[in-house]
């Protein structure tokens, strides 16, 4: 019996890595351009910017479980261990982050500062004097117009993430401390030897196609640039005056009128032999074509990030709250590696820094947490940062953020009822401490104080 054999077509590498010895780095792709380019397409596709977002806002999720780690500054900028967790699992997205650091002479961490990935590249020549190292350029693909072409001076190659070898790395460099780059703690899945793809390369083209939908759409909508009619002339024909094909094209564009209505599209015959013709023009309907590869690109892209639908609905009353719940859950387990990446890497830098900032020793970050917005007609039983939790908002960090204030909890009734309660003449003060406990859940300091007996500092 003869056998069938499975062939497939040859497929090319989704990038190209070969080195550029004159920069001494390993190019990103055959241009070098790869994470711009990523970035690039994703900017331009709605549904990757969104799954990005909720990617991002899931691997956060509440931030670092110790809240006096999670406050601390950590370098003159002001940049703090919350605002560091929300860059890296943005960048973590794109299955890449890093972080540079600074030393003090004891070798002990003093400075940490976010470096966006697309600037980072790798070297791979075990030859180079730069190997091992990490280089840094603020712009690799020359779109800011400061620099006219990539130099070498121009690039920074600093030590990886080791901070067992800093003292000898201080010792070694000319100048010491004070010259001292620091080291750039850098995270992909195929560390510093090779680049690795973004999560979601295999629908980059997914995210284009969304892209060119959007745009036909838009440019439908805002010029009907297809034609409904055409209009036939002989070359440069004399028409009411006008002899001049620049001025006749002039006159149809103002007879239209700016938007483009009636698009009429003007031919010239080679010759003048024949009259002027108008035609109508039969515009095939695209609509349902347009609309099936739209959503066809968009359901790829999610799938792609799986995400649940229900993530993605503004609308929550479409959803039972269950389903949210669930969704969250399943969400949360997706993203349960991409937390313990961040978590490892808090761990590993923060551990060493120069004073205790995590005095728990857990750098772990909290999951999120599905939370149904609270109504405002009961906004008075709730505090300042309740509500703004319950919608999504960050904490406030004022003092009385987190107090509910007791007349508005009480009422009018209540209020005038414990006034009375503890201006009552004929009541003892132990007879008014224990009646504002019982009936109002009131504690021993805070009868206390509105007896005028044992204030407490506020």
């Amino acid at each position: 019996m003869a056998k069938v054999k499975a062939t497939a077509e040859k497929i090319d590498k989704r990038i190209s890595t070969l080195p550029d010895k004159k920069l001494g780095i390993l190019n990103y792709d055959f241009d070098n351009r790869y994470p711009q380019r990523v970035e690039d397409i994703t900017n331009d596709s709605g549904t990757a910017k969104t799954c990005l977002r909720l990617f991002a806002k899931f691997v956060m999720g509440g931030g670092a479980a110790d809240k006096d780690f999670y406050k601390t500054r950590i370098n003159a900028d002001g940049l703090t261990i919350d605002k560091l967790i929300r860059l890296v699992a943005e960048d973590k997205g794109f299955g890449h982050f890093a972080v540079h650091f600074n030393y003090n002479g004891v070798g002990k961490l003093v400075d940490a500062s976010f470096i966006p990935w697309v600037q980072v590249r790798l070297i791979s020549d075990p030859e180079s004097e730069h190997y091992g190292k990490i280089a840094i350029h603020p712009d690799w693909d020359l779109r800011t117009g400061k620099y006219k072409l990539i130099r070498k001076e121009d690039i920074t190659f600093i030590n990886v993430f080791n901070p067992f070898s800093v003292q000898s790395e201080i010792e070694s460099t000319e100048g010491g401390i004070e010259n001292y780059k620091g080291q750039v703690y850098y995270w992909s899945k195929t560390g510093i030897t090779n680049y690795s793809l973004v999560p979601f390369d295999a629908v980059l083209e997914d995210m284009q196609t969304e892209a060119q939908t959007k745009r036909f759409k838009h440019q439908t909508a805002s010029k009907n640039f297809l034609a409904s009619h055409l209009l036939i002339t002989g070359k440069e024909e004399e028409i009411e005056g006008q002899n001049s094909s620049d001025e006749f094209a002039q006159l149809l564009t103002s007879f239209q009128g700016g938007d483009g209505a009636g698009s009429m599209l003007w031919l010239e015959r080679e010759n003048n032999d024949e009259q002027i013709e108008l035609k109508k023009v039969d515009i095939q309907s695209y609509d349902g074509l347009y609309e099936f590869t739209e959503n066809s690109a968009r359901d790829a892209i999610i799938r792609q990030f799986l995400i649940p639908p229900v993530l993605l609905i503004k609308n929550e009353s479409a959803f039972s709250s269950d389903q949210i719940a669930d969704a969250f859950d399943y969400y949360n387990g997706i993203t349960a590696d991409d937390r313990l990446v961040i978590e490892e890497f808090l761990k590993d830098a923060f551990s060493n820094w120069y004073k205790d900032i995590c005095p728990t020793g857990d750098y772990s970050l909290i999951t999120l947490k599905y939370k149904k917005a609270i109504s405002v007609d009961y906004f008075p039983y709730y505090t300042k940062n309740e509500i703004r939790i319950s919608n999504g908002d960050e904490a406030a960090d004022d003092a009385k953020s987190d107090v509910t204030v007791l007349a508005v909890t009480l009422g009018v009734g209540g209020t005038q009822s414990l006034t009375a309660l503890v201006s009552d003449p004929l009541l003892s003060v132990e007879q008014k401490k224990g009646s504002m406990k019982v009936l109002f859940g009131l504690t021993e300091d805070q009868a206390n104080q509105m007896l005028g007996l044992n204030t407490v500092a506020p």
